[in-house]
């Protein structure tokens, strides 16, 4: 008898499997590492992630306040 395969969770990732590290870190523009990390973070929700990685990207964005003074 075959074993029924069950549908991936969506909006979770399992870092054991290649193929969805892969495409959430080329979706968020993270390394491996940091994708790592985040997860550690935040837990394996997707939004979770997305949302840690676009607050780190702000909170290290460079501001360019030297330049705006005359």
């Amino acid at each position: 008898m075959l074993c029924k395969k069950h549908p991936p969770i969506r909006n979770l990732i399992n870092l054991s499997d290649p193929r969805q590290v892969r495409t959430l870190k080329r979706r968020l523009g993270v390394s491996g590492a940091d994708l790592a990390r985040v997860v550690e973070k935040a837990g394996n929700s997707i939004a979770a992630i997305t949302k840690e990685v676009e607050l780190e990207k702000t909170h290290d964005a460079p501001t360019n306040t030297d330049s705006a003074t005359p």
